[in-house]
């Protein structure tokens, strides 16, 4: 019997959190994982003259939690893995040619799906604008041309990943619930 195992990636404000949400309530017995702080000013400084040494906590990072993947009997789901390390990575120390595979092929091993969540320009300005209106901030508080930017180079990750089992998901137009529906599906889909 196959086990739902997913990666669940996306730029600010593509509906991670929600759609993960609905996803563990879908799956009983599932654990999820949430990974946050990518990148806080306080490891930015620390490792600020020296991304070398930020891409070796990255990789340490993930190699830590993959055990999670490779012995997992239940439903499991990540919010950020990898793919989100290669990004911030990339956005912030312009190290663009960064070498994920003995990880994906780990991933790939433990039949773990990923799904990179995007929207358009037109949705990004318009969550953008309600996070303001709700008086929210957060990282999502920037312009909406580093939104862009970042929902760029996820799609960008996405294409290079060596992941079998990927989905690119839009989800300008749909509601969390319908999201989190279409991955269920697409991941049923999956000959595993």
């Amino acid at each position: 019997m196959k086990v739902f195992k997913a990666i669940i990636e996306g730029s600010n404000l593509s509906g991670k959190d929600s759609i993960g949400h609905i996803l563990e309530q879908q799956f009983t017995e599932c654990t999820k994982v949430v990974i946050h702080s990518y990148y806080r000013p306080g490891l930015a400084q620390m490792f600020q003259s020296r991304p070398e040494k930020m891409i070796e906590y990255g990789q340490k990072r993930l190699s830590l939690l993959l055990p999670l993947f490779l012995h997992s009997l239940d439903p499991l789901i990540f919010l950020r893995f990898h793919i989100t390390d290669w990004v911030y990575l990339k956005l912030f120390y312009q190290q663009a040619n960064l070498d994920y595979q003995k990880i994906e092929d780990q991933l790939n091993q433990a039949k773990v799906a990923l799904v990179v969540l995007t929207l358009s320009d037109q949705a990004i300005e318009k969550r953008l604008e309600e996070r303001k209106r709700q008086g929210k901030t957060g990282p999502w508080d920037k312009d909406k041309t580093s939104l862009i930017e970042k929902r760029d180079a996820y799609q960008e990750v996405f294409q290079k990943s060596r992941l079998k089992h990927k989905l690119l998901l839009d989800t300008s137009s749909t509601i969390p619930s319908e999201a989190a529906e279409k991955i269920i599906q697409w991941w049923h889909s999956l000959k595993l």
